[in-house]
């Protein structure tokens, strides 16, 4: 151990004062053997003792270009440690400069990325090659394969950068990413060392050929993972690009992608708007189908948006797809951007517009957007348009513009509101446009609709007619009456064709709308059934009485099936009645409470179904609780408060004790008092709730009757089902106009549309001008959190992009009012200096004048003397 100990001391002994060496104590005897690992050379270089690595070298030289510790050379470790004196001298004693670490860094590397000014200088006059390229193994992550000056330009050191194009490098050399300098420094946003690159270039045309065998600078400029606060750097980046280089805007990437398109896709609106102020073509298209309409709509930056289409060359994209069948306007809902939706929509895009898998944008806002009901909302507000004047005036007027509803093809013009039925903005379909429209178009076809009623009607009595006949008291033997039963089955069989065509090709036409509505099922049932019993019960029952010589033969299946259709087709009729506007909101409100109380049923059954079978065992000798059946009706009527609680006390037998006491009070005071009162209250609470519900479930009736009529039309015309002359006269009284505008206080016109608008729809209409929100537009309370914050996180960040925009002009006009008050007062300066010289010179002037005066006056005096 004494040898070593001795050389490492040695190694360490202090040099001279100023010799640049760090003083050293020499190493205890307890830390020689955990030093053993490190070279004594590596040793020396970290703890900078020049005298130390001088005496080591004086003894040998042979592993001095060797990766001796660490993977570095002595070289290496030098420059990590950024000891010049020691490079210097290792460089004098044969190392090599253009020597690889483990890593594949040479040494100019090294100082290079240590932002080692001096010892970058040294090694170059050394011989150090700017040229040379890092060689890093390919498992070794976060290496780049590069010059010196790509790491300059990395790290950003301008007095490196400067010192390196000093030596002349070349500056067509290429990283591992393919990225030549004046790439990486775009990419790097240094607006700096990109300018002195290019000033050193010694011919503009060769870096634009250069830079564009992979990719423009300006695509250099714009990476992946930039953001808006970087938009002031890059932009300054791309506008001195453009000044030292013509380099061609149009130029595309790999992947088809312009400048412009990324600039869009990036969401910096400044750089867009200096790409298309300076000739960028915002028509090109990617490979995968996009436009700059697309990478707009997906940053959802409205700014953006905006300036793309003030040019007027991309409003034929904004129905353009790309090849996953996106529009902008569903890159639009996606990124949750409001306001590019609602300029998509003012330049040409429409709510009715399918895409591939028969989706509507107006289904895909509903489904998607998080703040669908202000947009929707204020797009209808902004097709309601009051004159400036008073309500009161009688020139004024409200104009409905429909085109925000009207499909583009003219058979459908009701989808929308179709649209909404069954949906969290249900409710927005009381809005006065759409109201009105729907009133309008249901005025124009509810002869149709009246007419189907009474046909139904025509139907509902011929078969009410027929059971009663047949199954009731007085039924008819109708082998007796063997004509009226084939008038009957025959009247039938044409009533119910004529009812069973439109109603399937409205299911066939609007499927998925009309299987979620349980009038479809009710309507299901009842034609069923009654095509049943009319068809198949009767017949048996016929062919039963010819067998039998009771003319009432005990048939119990057919009654009860006959019981069953003749229930359903009455309800039936009642919702058919349910669209007309004088009972719909009653008929309707009847079923919202029936849905109610099924629900409340439901939840107490349990309860019902305990004190059923309590009952049962207490009470099994009354013929009332005889069977679990009896026994659970018998509770049901029990609820309403027919007990009979003297049928208890009466019966014979019965020992009504204490405990079958305590059990009946006990369900008097919780079903009867408790349950009973509760569900009272629940099918009486608030009243205009439900009147305003039944208005709204109303209005769904009739668009969704609208709807499938339009749909049989269509059905009927393209199979042409009807004549010409009476398809087009169908069609006629379907389709109204795009824009009616009515007077309220002219009723004295002829031919106004407000005597089949409502007075409530104008009051409505009118309050839009004074910004009252009806509570039928409400946000709903009960909407998805995360969504509502995601919106108004997608609203702040475009309010905070559109603020900093502005703010930024702001500033830009601050800097010019600065500039032109700083000319002023350079100017104001220059003039004062010269009227100070001036009026200098005019006082010395009159100094002279003065004192010749006075000279001349003692000159007199001194004559007159």
């Amino acid at each position: 151990m004494e040898p070593v100990k001795e050389f490492a001391n040695a190694a360490l002994d202090v040099g001279e004062e100023g010799d640049g060496a760090v003083e050293m104590k020499p190493l205890k005897t307890e830390n020689v053997q955990r030093m053993e690992s490190v070279p004594f050379l590596f040793t020396a270089i970290n703890a900078g003792n020049l005298e130390g690595v001088r005496n080591l070298l004086d003894q040998t030289t042979e592993h001095i270009n060797s990766i001796s510790y660490g993977g570095l050379t002595p070289l290496h470790a030098a420059c990590h440690m950024q000891q010049i004196d020691i490079l210097d001298l290792l460089i004098s004693r044969g190392a090599k400069i253009e020597v690889l670490d483990s890593l594949g860094n040479a040494a100019l590397h090294v100082a290079v990325r240590e932002d080692w000014y001096d010892g970058v200088k040294v090694l170059l006059d050394y011989g150090a090659s700017p040229r040379q390229i890092s060689d890093p193994p390919p498992y070794v992550s976060g290496q780049f394969k590069e010059t010196p000056l790509h790491s300059a330009v990395r790290t950003g050191n301008m007095a490196i950068i400067n010192l390196l194009l000093n030596y002349k490098p070349d500056l067509s050399i290429r990283d591992r990413n393919n990225q030549t300098v004046f790439h990486l420094a775009a990419a790097m946003r240094n607006v700096q060392a990109l300018k002195q690159l290019l000033s050193n270039a010694e011919n503009p045309k060769i870096i634009e050929e250069m830079t564009q065998k992979s990719s423009s600078l300006y695509h250099a400029a714009l990476p992946p993972k930039a953001k808006l606060e970087h938009e002031p750097h890059i932009l300054k980046v791309i506008q001195l690009i453009h000044k030292c280089i013509s380099s061609d805007l149009g130029a595309v990437n790999f992947l088809g992608e312009t400048p412009l398109f990324l600039a869009c896709r990036l969401g910096l609106p400044n750089v867009v708007k200096f790409f298309l102020a300076n000739g960028a073509d915002p028509t090109q298209v990617t490979r995968e189908g996009e436009n700059v309409l697309h990478a707009a709509c997906s940053a959802g930056c409205p700014t953006t948006l905006q300036y793309l289409l003030d040019t007027n060359k991309v409003k034929h994209l904004i129905t353009v797809t790309d090849t996953n069948d996106n529009r902008p306007f569903h890159l639009a809902i996606e990124s949750a951007s409001l306001e590019c939706c609602k300029i998509l929509l003012s330049n040409g895009e429409h709510l009715t517009c399918v895409n591939k898998n028969g989706s509507t944008n107006c289904s895909v806002i509903l489904e998607k957007l998080p703040s669908a009901m202000q947009l929707l909302k204020e797009l209808f507000d902004s097709n309601v348009k009051l004159t400036k004047k008073s309500q009161y005036d009688p020139d004024f007027s409200i104009t409905f513009d429909y085109s925000v509803l009207c499909s583009e093809m003219d058979d459908m013009q009701s989808s929308i509101a179709c649209e909404l039925a069954g949906t969290r903005l249900e409710p927005l379909i009381k809005h006065p446009l759409l109201e009105s429209f729907l009133c309008i178009k249901w005025n124009r076809i509810r002869n149709i609709f009246y007419f189907n009623v009474i046909q139904y009607f025509l139907y509902l009595m011929l078969h009410t007619v027929f059971v009663l006949l047949t199954y009731g008291k007085k039924n008819l033997d109708w082998r007796q009456y063997h004509g009226w039963y084939v008038g009957f089955r025959y009247c039938h069989i044409f009533l119910i064709i004529s009812l069973s065509i439109p109603g399937t090709i409205m299911v066939i036409a609007n499927f998925k709308k009309m299987m979620m509505q349980w009038e479809t099922y009710t309507r299901m049932i009842a034609m069923t059934t009654s095509a049943y019993v009319v068809f198949i019960t009767t017949e048996r029952r016929v062919k039963a009485q010819m067998n039998s010589v009771d003319p009432d033969p005990p048939v119990e299946r057919e009654r009860a099936l006959s019981s069953i259709a003749i229930l359903f087709v009455w309800i039936e009729l009642m919702m058919l009645l349910g669209r007309f506007p004088a009972l719909g909101t009653y008929i309707l409100m009847f079923t919202k409470v029936s849905k109610s109380l099924i629900k409340f049923i439901f939840a107490f059954l349990s309860l019902i179904l305990g004190f059923s079978m309590s009952f049962h065992i207490l009470f099994k000798k009354m013929p009332v609780f005889d069977t679990y059946a009896l026994s659970f009706a018998k509770t049901i009527m029990m609820m309403t408060g027919e007990i009979a609680y003297s049928e208890f006390v009466n019966e014979k037998g019965m020992a009504f004790d204490a405990f079958c006491l305590v059990i009946m009070s006990l369900f008097v005071f919780l079903v009867t008092v408790i349950m009973s009162n509760l569900l009272i209250g629940l099918a009486v609470n608030d009243i205009p709730h439900l009147k305003r519900l039944g208005k709204i479930k109303r209005l769904v009736k009739q668009a969704s009757y609208l709807v499938s009529y339009e749909k049989v039309l269509a059905f009927a015309y393209k199979w042409h089902f009807f004549p010409s002359s009476l398809r087009e006269l169908l069609s006629s009284r379907s389709s109204i106009k795009s824009t009616i505008t009515i007077s309220p206080n002219k009723k004295d016109k002829k031919g106004e549309y407000y005597y089949i608008i409502k007075e409530e729809i104008i009051k409505e209409a009118t309050a839009l001008g004074n910004n009252v929100t009806s509570d039928d537009f409400q946000p709903n309370i009960e909407e998805d959190v995360g969504k509502q914050f995601k919106s108004f996180q997608i609203r702040y960040t475009n309010d905070r992009r559109s603020q900093k925009t502005k703010v930024e002009e702001i500033v830009v006009m601050c800097n010019d009012m600065k500039n032109d008050l700083l000319q002023l007062q350079t100017k104001i300066e220059s003039q004062m200096a010269h009227v100070s010289s001036q009026l200098e010179e005019q006082i010395q002037q009159n100094k002279m004048i003065l004192e010749q005066l006075t000279q001349n006056h003692s000159i007199m005096e001194e004559q007159e003397c």
